[in-house]
């Protein structure tokens, strides 16, 4: 079954909810609100979304229309007046299907007849292959002698599990690699592969740059128009449905949380941490669009995991202040070998 796209938006007396089914069966479609919970299903479709507040549940308070391939759903609120909070944030809303044992689908005693008898299999030696490990083996050797890194320090032992992981990271040896040592072997690696004469295009052909330079990121872009038309203050910018369906997607992957905001000092060094890796994945996303001046590029990804030391060195705890992350990314820009403009550093 597939998630449909959805928008979630509000007034002060309805809750709205656009479900985008252009291949729905509607002949044999149903929806259902119980319990503060949203069931809705039109083969291929079905989604399962948690409401964010409180709405009436009868029938009589449920409101359809059908334009073109979406489906308005209007719900009342128990409370008019009540402001639901997050409705951009749908993967917090959507319920994540339980995933069953296989084996216990599967019903029945079947009976074997006793005349047939098992013939011994042979035994085969592997003489020539090495030793296999256990799982239980592999994953005890991993936490005891493996590092912590990833979103909110929360990853271990992925690198020696699957070698290939490893292949766009600088960083050597991840998983045995301390976390006080990544930050000195970057250091170390920016000034093996700095090339001073790398950054002569910058005053030989100052103008090779300048489209880069005047380049805005969409969000900005879209934040100066609105600050324009609503001089009060600017909105937010909207999700487009490629925003929405990666939002669904991503409601299927497992995070780990964030610590409560109120609590410890441990805890909030934890997210200040967390928050400036995000930062330097914006940082080195707004310098990679800059410098291909907003057109698609496959070489993208590759360029932002070099240049976002979060990812590319795995430094969760290198840095404690917004200066020290943008220095971050201006010491991975000068031994980038695709980022050849050092004054579009600068944008960032």
């Amino acid at each position: 079954m597939l998630a449909p796209l959805f928008h979630l938006s509000q007034s002060d007396v309805h809750l709205l909810i656009k479900l985008h089914i252009p291949l729905g069966d509607l002949g044999n479609s149903e929806l259902l609100v119980e319990d503060g919970i949203l069931y809705f299903t039109a083969p291929p479709y079905y989604l399962r979304l948690e409401l964010p507040g409180d709405v009436l549940e009868t029938d009589d308070h449920i409101q359809f229309k059908l334009e073109n391939s979406d489906l308005f759903v209007t719900l009342t609120k128990a409370e008019p007046g009540q402001i639901f909070k997050d409705l951009d944030l749908l993967s917090k809303f959507i319920i994540k299907p339980t995933k069953t044992d296989p084996s216990a689908m599967k019903g029945g005693i079947k009976m074997l007849d006793a005349s047939v008898e098992k013939e011994p299999e042979e035994h085969k030696y592997e003489w020539f292959n090495g030793l296999k490990t256990s799982e239980d083996e592999e994953s005890s050797f991993i936490q005891l002698g493996s590092y912590s890194y990833g979103f909110a320090n929360s990853k271990q032992g992925l690198f020696t599990s699957k070698e290939e992981l490893s292949l766009p990271i600088d960083l050597p040896d991840p998983d045995h690699c301390p976390p006080n040592r990544r930050r000195s072997l970057q250091l170390n690696s920016v000034r093996d592969h700095f090339s001073p004469e790398h950054y002569i295009a910058d005053f030989c052909e100052p103008e090779a740059s300048a489209a880069a330079l005047s380049a805005v990121v969409p969000w900005m872009c879209q934040q100066k128009r609105e600050t324009d038309e609503h001089p009060e203050g600017a909105l937010r910018p909207p999700l487009t449905d490629e925003h929405r369906h990666r939002l669904i997607v991503l409601a299927d992957h497992r995070l780990p949380l964030l610590p409560p905001v109120n609590s410890s000092s441990a805890d909030e060094l934890d997210r200040t941490y967390l928050y400036l890796g995000l930062l330097d994945l914006l940082l080195a996303f707004t310098h990679d669009f800059c410098a291909r001046e907003g057109d698609e590029n496959t070489e993208s990804a590759w360029v932002i995991v070099k240049l976002a030391s979060t990812l590319s060195w795995l430094e969760v705890r290198s840095v404690s202040f917004l200066k020290q992350a943008r220095l971050r990314t201006v010491l991975s820009l000068s031994s980038c070998p695709l980022q050849f403009f050092f004054n579009i550093a600068s944008l960032n």
